[in-house]
């Protein structure tokens, strides 16, 4: 359901969360583990948590995101997410991490008419 936002306002919502999805399977999981995914939504705010089980070295996410230089192939996701998302919240769950955004509605709407 998507409690009446536009399609593009909820099209980064879905990049973050897309994005947030990939790191946590490619870089905060085991082979096989598991990742978590809830989300909320309302009229107004928006809401995802995505939560991995962490890897076997123990490695956690760095906060905040560093942009990688213009030669790099990779590293761009987690500025991508910081960018589109209103309000964001890194941190260890476990043995692995969890990223939480939020997506207010009007401040996605002015942001795109700017």
């Amino acid at each position: 359901m998507h409690a009446d936002w536009e399609e593009a306002d909820r099209y980064g919502i879905l990049v973050a969360a897309g994005e947030a999805i990939v790191n946590a399977v490619t870089h905060g999981s085991r082979p096989g583990g598991s990742v978590g995914v809830v989300f909320s939504v309302s009229s107004w705010l928006a809401r995802v948590s995505v939560v991995d089980r962490g890897t076997s070295d123990g490695s956690l996410l760095r906060w905040p995101p560093e942009c990688p230089g213009p030669e790099a192939l990779h590293g761009r996701g987690l500025v991508m997410i910081e960018s589109l998302s209103n309000r964001v919240e890194v941190g260890s769950c476990g043995q692995g991490t969890r990223i939480s955004m939020e997506f207010d509605r009007r401040a996605v709407r002015a942001l795109r008419a700017a």
